[in-house]
């Protein structure tokens, strides 16, 4: 150890990336939205080389105005807003509607699994967001969608986040081995919106 240099490096806070994220494009007088750099910097976790390998992707395909949608379509990801209001589908048990809404997401450049990511990721938001606590719930996500995360907390008991948590989060082994994901997908869902109707709540929750 005496001869060697040791660095023990760090990933970055979000704000901390896209603060650098938006120095760069001002070099290159390039312009971004800030929930397009938020977007980017959340892919990147935390790691400053593969948050500039994305922007290296998404300035390809951008004149000089970097766009919140563009970049959820390069990523084939779907906006935090658009996830947590198909949550909300799930949560009031609106099978039809949610499938719909899963499909259209299909039809555009998501896949399956990266979708089900989403839905764990959104959901650990909310059941983060009903213990209020500012300081837990950080500044990864913008105002409304902050908003629009309490407004769910509020609407469930939390012990059903966790059940819910439970049947999407084995939906990832599934959705691996199947030879259709979506197929896979759209049985999740029918029992996760189950799970809020009365009549069907206590069997799943035992399970």
């Amino acid at each position: 150890m005496s001869r060697v240099n040791r660095f023990d490096l760090k990933r970055l806070e979000i704000d901390v990336l896209m603060k650098h994220l938006l120095k760069v494009l001002q070099r290159e007088g390039l312009k971004a939205e800030k929930e397009a750099l938020k977007i980017i910097a959340r892919e990147a976790a935390g790691s400053v080389r593969d948050a500039l390998s994305i922007l290296d992707q998404v300035l390809v395909n951008c004149d000089t105005i970097i766009e919140n949608q563009m970049v959820n379509e390069l990523l084939g990801k779907v906006s935090k807003l658009e996830v947590l209001s198909l949550l909300e589908l799930i949560m009031q048990g609106k099978t039809n509607e949610a499938l719909k809404r899963v499909r259209s997401f299909i039809a555009g450049n998501t896949s399956p699994a990266l979708l089900l990511q989403e839905l764990l990721e959104c959901l650990h938001f909310v059941s983060v967001s009903s213990l209020m606590d500012n300081k837990l719930i950080g500044d990864d996500y913008s105002s409304e969608e902050k908003k629009r995360a309490e407004k769910l907390s509020s609407s469930a008991d939390p012990i059903i986040f966790t059940s819910l948590w439970q049947i999407l989060f084995k939906g990832i082994d599934e959705l691996k081995v199947a030879s259709e994901p979506l197929t896979s997908l759209e049985m999740l869902l029918f029992r996760a919106c189950l799970l809020y109707t009365s009549d069907a709540a206590d069997d799943l929750l035992c399970v």
